[in-house]
């Protein structure tokens, strides 16, 4: 029997390379803008230049009390907490009308990669007549780094900060399942309402994948760097599709049980109503698995007891690469054949952890004006990628319920179903 206890989104809280907070994100989002630029790394001693989607004008020390704090927290953790502030202002909560015990914290995180600064001073001195030497490092090199560094980058570190913060004394979870975290923290979190456990739940993602540590030997750098317009660099299930690009971002959603958003008079954004998950051996060393998601989004389907038919538009991944495209593409059209999709990546990049709840996010900000955002950069749909492609302008909302999927390069794959309110 469905449980009684109905979840719902009460706040959206955005750092993004296309904005900060709600508003800005989805007008951007509406009016077509990407955040994609050209990072030219030679004034850094580094080689060459790289295709990135930064978040441009962010200071921590604008949202973080007390400052003091900012010592402890990597770039990923700053932006993650000025989300949820974001996300509880835009849920107009007063915390001092909350009981402490019943909210809590899941985020969504992945591996957070030290600042090169972090370990220069080291580095240079376990240098031994012009060679790196271990054993330098482990006796002398160590002693250079602040020994606290390590706190600024524990992928948990940011529920943590986050539940200090607003004296959240529930659960608090992370979840380190690269691009699916997102959805399965919603999940998780979801649940632990659902359960009896909170009221309130603060649900947030973050990741930084343009850290100059990363970069150097990131994956995916196919797309040719010479671009007149580096905008249009990412183009989702799009016949020229090929390559993604990554970038940065955190988001924050804050969500409720039904009854203690009616209790304090709040607005409902929208309802989760289905959820599912699966792990399958990917289909090629390092690569996704088409079963996932079709597993993923039949089991989200059947929990919130609707049928495909009933889904106004489907959230796909959508990373740009060509076998990654097809893949989803002919999965999505095994389960939800006709239906229309679209993806955001190419507004904002690949944000690893971040993708599937920042997308999740876009979804959301489109139901306040009535429409759903088209996929950026997409002209001519790969003939492999059996889909409708929501493209060129907005779709304006017809149904109620639509479906965010995910995955990752090792074979899992989540979803999620939403109903609009």
């Amino acid at each position: 029997m469905q449980n009684s206890i109905r979840v719902v989104v009460t706040g959206i809280g955005v750092v993004s390379p296309i904005g900060i907070g709600r508003t800005t994100f989805a007008d951007s989002l509406s009016s077509g803008r990407s955040g994609i630029t050209r990072w030219d790394v030679t004034t850094q001693g580094l080689p060459g230049s790289f295709l990135i989607a930064p978040i441009q004008g962010f200071e921590g020390k604008e949202y973080i009390q007390p400052r003091k704090a900012m010592k402890l927290m990597s770039r990923e953790l700053q932006t993650a907490y000025a989300a949820s502030m974001l996300a509880f202002q835009d849920a107009q909560i007063d915390r001092s009308s909350l009981d402490a015990d019943r909210m809590g914290t899941v985020f969504g995180s992945e591996l957070l990669y030290g600042e090169l600064d972090d370990y220069a001073d080291a580095v240079k001195k376990s240098v031994v007549e012009g060679e790196f030497s271990s054993q330098t490092w482990g006796a002398e090199g160590m002693r250079m780094m602040n020994p606290l560094w390590m706190l600024k980058y524990l992928p948990n570190m940011a529920a943590c900060h986050v539940g200090i913060a607003i004296d959240a004394r529930g659960p608090n979870n992370t979840i380190t399942s690269e691009e699916v975290s997102g959805l399965l923290a919603l999940t998780e979190a979801a649940n632990v309402i659902r359960r009896g456990v909170a009221d309130v739940m603060l649900v947030g993602t973050t990741a930084n994948r343009i850290n100059q540590t990363r970069v150097l030997y990131r994956r995916h750098d196919k797309i040719s760097r010479d671009l007149a317009d580096p905008t249009t660099a990412l183009r989702p299930f799009d016949l020229t599709h090929n390559g993604t690009v990554e970038g940065e971002g955190a988001v924050t959603l804050v969500i409720e049980s039904e009854a203690h958003a009616q209790r304090r008079g709040a607005t409902p954004i929208a309802e989760l109503v289905g959820w599912g998950s699966s792990c399958c051996r990917p289909s090629r060393p390092y690569g996704m698995n088409r079963q996932a998601i079709v597993n993923s989004l039949q089991a989200a389907l059947a929990t919130a007891g609707v049928t495909a038919k009933s889904l106004d538009h489907i959230n796909a991944h959508g990373s740009g690469v060509p076998h990654e495209d097809r893949e989803e593409a002919q999965a999505l059209a095994a389960v939800a054949p006709g239906i229309p999709i679209t993806s955001l990546k190419a507004h904002f990049g690949s944000l690893g952890s971040s993708a599937a709840l920042m997308e999740l996010a876009g979804s959301l900000c489109g139901i306040a004006k009535g429409e759903v955002f088209p996929t950026l950069n997409h002209h001519q749909t790969d003939p492999e990628c059996p889909v409708d492609v929501i493209r060129q302008k907005s779709k304006p909302w017809f149904g109620n319920f639509f479906a965010k999927t995910s995955f990752t390069c090792s074979g899992q794959a989540a979803s999620v179903i939403m109903k609009r309110l």
